[in-house]
């Protein structure tokens, strides 16, 4: 039973989602939605503390990294089965521990020399949005869609970060040098959270 376009103009929808993007590499989407034809509407999650996949390979790439994905999506049908898709999204990205090393020197902190270290969390979150296209089959009790390319609109990027350790040096080279380095860490990020995402399947249930 069923088709490219389910027999009922209605139902619900409950998947799991993965592709090519720096989200969902690798922490699988939850996916909600409803269908009502020619619209799906529905709510996107991602976070890596409740789903998670490649565990070793984003801990040697990355590091400790919390990613988080919260957004709201809408589809309409333009033929049979192909859509054109839209999202709104707020992406989060908690880097832990991130350090930055001089080795063989040290710094004045406190009256006391430490080592030329410092280590701290980043945060980094972005705004966007997402337009796509894409292909949905919806049969009697399950769905797949795959979309085949989202463009991503960024509309507003922000960071901050919390010292952990040898942040409030009086040696002010070291301070800028750190900088530096948490601006590059930054800036790279801002650019990955910016790229498209490609091959997004989603599987599930139809209720």
């Amino acid at each position: 039973l069923g088709g490219y376009r389910f027999e009922r103009n209605f139902a619900l929808l409950f998947g799991i989602q993965y592709g090519l993007s720096p989200l969902l590499l690798t922490s699988p989407g939850i996916v909600l939605g409803a269908y009502y034809d020619p619209i799906v509407v529905g709510f996107e999650l991602v976070d890596s503390n409740i789903l998670s996949a490649l565990d070793d390979l984003r801990k040697d790439g990355i590091g400790d990294v919390r990613i988080t994905n919260t957004s709201v999506y809408a589809k309409v049908f333009i033929a049979e089965g192909f859509y054109v898709a839209g999202t709104s999204e707020q992406r989060r990205l908690e880097l832990y521990d991130r350090g930055y090393i001089k080795y063989g020197q040290s710094v004045l902190v406190n009256g006391k020399y430490e080592p030329a270290q410092a280590y701290y969390d980043m945060t980094i979150e972005t705004s966007a949005y997402t337009v796509g296209v894409g292909f949905q089959r919806i049969s009697e009790n399950m769905f797949t869609s795959f979309d085949f390319l989202r463009w991503t609109i960024p509309s507003e990027q922000s960071y901050s970060i919390k010292s952990k350790y040898n942040n409030n040096t009086s040696d002010t080279n070291f301070m800028k040098n750190l900088e530096e380095e948490q601006n590059g860490r930054r800036d790279r990020w801002y650019s990955s959270m910016q790229l498209p995402a490609a091959m997004v399947f989603t599987v599930g249930f139809a209720f």
